[in-house]
């Protein structure tokens, strides 16, 4: 239902144009017909003159006779922001301005707003942009550092083959001959000193690779078994003759409730060991040098302890930094003690230092090692041995250790001439894991397959958790590590009481 609006009093109207009068500035100017006078406001208030002349230019163009507004929102010079508004009946028109102050004010405030949301769309934009870019850059960055990481693990496991199988071969024949009978007392010192030279660039070597394996955080520990009495029984022997030219009273006393056997990574105690050693005897001229072993709870302590000259706070403050030496009149890398100390810290434990100067130093730590089943190694007469490595010297010293306990033994340098010699399956097949052109790894797969009932043994000089994690992936039953004493590989051979070609389960268990 439509409304019709009644005619409204006229008292009403007066009533209401007075309220929009009084609470809304306005002017109301008459164009035409006649002279242009304004009827209602002041001109000023809006910016024109007192005739209001400016309005006619202003409306040039517009329709005469157009009812309605002309102009939202208009402002001339300085006067209010006002609605133009026309009016025309009856042949005569007129032209209303609205104060528009606080309506524009509003729109000011509406596009400020808009326009700093805008600004901060873009400054957002800008930051995303450049978080963006940094992302790309941060992802190019990572794929960079994997790249240089596999280059680095590369290289270091290249040194650790070029330099470990050598020194492991001539570690070997060494000690063959220190073992072997009728040497007369000068040829066994001469062989003795040459052990230890070779020990002692076995040990720099590693450090210089421990160095490289902990700046790109390839450091890893790899536990094995270790009999302690036969590691402490090489170190008196091999510190023996220095102790003897230099008129040094050389002492190693192990606690008798030391087990046979212990798991923890050989290498690393050795090395730890040998760096205090070595230490000690590089700087004590008179005296003694002692080692010391406690075992309890499955923790070792070792201390080592001299009459050296000691050292003064200054010296100890800068004792574990690479490279430092404080007797610049003695040789050494002064890389020794930096890395042992790294070493220990993975293992949860460190060097304690008690030193005075003159009264000697004493170096101590402790680190977990619970005792591992130990397995007395058995005759290998009946025993087939294929050993696959293309370094001949190594060949040569393998050979002579099974020999020793009986094998029969053939050996190749790479898979396709082990394949053309082997007739008959061997019972345990020891593989190097660098090969020259050829893989290692890919051997232990093609001997797996070739031979399922044989025990696989995988041999390298690079000792790292990959290494050993792909060989068994692959069907090694056991990783010996380069260079290795004769009693390494003989915990790594299968009994001679087992079935033909298979490793006792309990020893392939433990490994």
């Amino acid at each position: 239902m439509s409304v019709v609006p009644l005619p409204l009093p006229e008292s009403i109207c007066h009533y209401l144009i007075a309220g929009v009068i009084r609470t809304t500035p306005m002017l109301i100017v008459q164009l035409q017909p006649g002279p242009q006078r304004i009827l209602l406001g002041n001109a000023a208030s809006f910016g024109l003159t007192a005739e209001a002349g400016e309005l006619a230019e202003l409306l040039i163009g517009a329709d005469p006779g157009f009812n309605g507004v002309l102009l939202e929102t208009m402002q001339i010079g300085s006067g209010r922001p006002c609605a133009v508004h026309q009016v025309a009946e009856a042949g005569l028109r007129y032209v209303l301005l609205f104060d528009r102050t606080e309506i524009h004010a509003q729109l000011q405030r509406s596009q400020q707003m808009a326009n700093e949301t805008e600004l901060a769309r873009r400054a957002l934009q800008l930051r995303w942009d450049r978080l963006h870019q940094a992302h790309q850059a941060l992802n190019e960055e990572v794929e960079a550092a994997h790249a240089r990481q596999g280059l680095q693990r590369q290289m270091v496991h290249q040194l650790a083959h070029e330099f470990g199988t050598p020194i492991s071969a001539v570690l070997g024949q060494i000690q063959s001959l220190i073992g072997a009978a009728n040497l007369d007392a000068s040829a066994l010192h001469g062989l003795h000193n040459a052990r230890r030279g070779v020990e002692h660039l076995h040990q720099l070597v590693e450090s210089v690779l421990d160095q490289a394996r902990l700046q790109s955080h390839q450091f890893e520990l790899c536990p094995v078994r270790c009999d302690l009495a036969s590691l402490f029984d090489d170190f008196r022997a091999l510190f023996h003759s220095v102790a003897t030219e230099r008129g040094l009273q050389w002492q190693v006393s192990l606690e008798p409730a030391i087990p046979p056997s212990v798991q923890v990574d050989s290498l690393r105690l050795r090395q730890i060991i040998y760096n205090l050693l070595n230490n000690a005897f590089k700087f004590t001229r008179q005296g003694q040098v002692a080692m010391r072993a406690v075992w309890a709870r499955d923790r070792l302590t070792v201390s080592v302890s001299d009459t050296g000259r000691g050292m003064n706070p200054a010296q100890l403050a800068r004792l574990f930094e690479p490279f430092s030496r404080h007797d610049l009149n003695v040789t050494g890398t002064g890389l020794g003690l930096s890395i042992s100390q790294n070493v220990l810290l993975h293992m949860d434990s460190s060097l304690v230092v008690d030193s005075e100067p003159g009264e000697g130093s004493r170096f101590s730590f402790e680190i977990g090692a619970p005792a591992a089943e130990v397995e007395d190694a058995e005759d290998g007469s009946g025993l087939r041995a294929l050993i696959i490595d293309d370094d001949a010297d190594m060949i040569e010293l393998i050979q002579q250790m099974l020999l020793r306990h009986h094998w029969t033994v053939a050996s190749a340098t790479a898979w396709a001439e082990a394949m053309a010699r082997q007739r008959q399956a061997p019972d345990i097949i020891l593989i190097d894991l660098s090969l020259g052109i050829e893989s290692g790894l890919d051997a232990i797969a093609k001997a797996r397959v070739q031979w399922p009932s044989a025990a696989i043994v995988a041999m390298s000089a690079d000792r790292s958790l990959h290494q050993q994690s792909r060989s068994r992936e692959l069907g090694a039953m056991a990783f010996l590590g380069k260079p290795f004493a004769e009693a390494d590989l003989l915990a790594c051979l299968p009994h001679s009481s087992a079935p033909h070609g298979v490793a006792d389960p309990q020893r392939r268990a433990a490994m």
